[in-house]
């Protein structure tokens, strides 16, 4: 956890002893996410990594945050950062925002704290897929990502390489029977009968 998210647990639990959050009229509200005005043009970026969680303020309200981690030989200071979130039903809504990175180890270059109110049922697995500088990841809070594996499964059953693709009907009788090559075709004894040029 980096000290951005830290600091920012360590306000969320004290917003229920101060009485404010997002309610009251000045002060009161979720942590924000640090945007930045114009996107770099120019970027070196090999890979990126997500990592997500699900975080809880004051006056019931629920968060999800997540982090993504830029690598490669110049990463952006200022990233744009396309998401979308998902559950077992399918895509939940998607968003665009510009974030600035700050200096992690080996060059590398974070976008910390992505900060987004929760967007299912608390007890879900939610999933964030992220596009940023052209490379893609995901990660998912409340439980692992495996739990949505199964409503894939699918895609890939019976009916795709089933009996019906390559069955019977595709290479069985009908192609190859006995109406193919049977006495009428050209090698029969009709060919080469009495009444033919070299007959008697």
């Amino acid at each position: 956890m980096t000290p951005r998210r830290r600091l920012g647990l360590a306000l969320l639990c004290l917003t229920p002893a101060l009485g404010c959050f997002d309610t009251c009229g000045g002060g009161g509200g979720p942590p924000e996410t640090r945007t930045c005005a114009d996107e770099d043009a120019s970027y070196a970026v090999d890979s990126i990594s997500v990592s997500a969680a699900q975080e809880f303020g004051g006056q019931g309200t629920t968060m999800f945050v997540f982090d993504v981690e830029l690598e490669g030989a110049d990463p952006p200071e200022c990233a744009r950062i396309d998401y979308e979130y998902s559950d077992a039903r399918g895509t939940i809504r998607s968003s665009t925002i510009l974030v600035s990175t700050d200096e992690g180890p080996e060059g590398r270059r974070i976008a910390q704290d992505i900060w987004d109110p929760w967007p299912g049922s608390e007890s879900d697995v939610i999933r964030v897929d992220v596009t940023a500088a052209g490379q893609s990841a995901f990660d998912c809070a409340v439980g692992s990502c495996d739990a949505l594996e199964g409503d894939a499964g699918t895609d890939a059953g019976a009916s795709d390489a089933g009996a019906e693709d390559a069955g019977a009907s595709d290479a069985g009788a009908s192609d190859a029977g006995p109406d193919d090559a049977g006495p009428d075709d050209d090698a029969g004894p009709d060919d080469a009968g009495p009444d033919d040029d070299a007959g008697a």
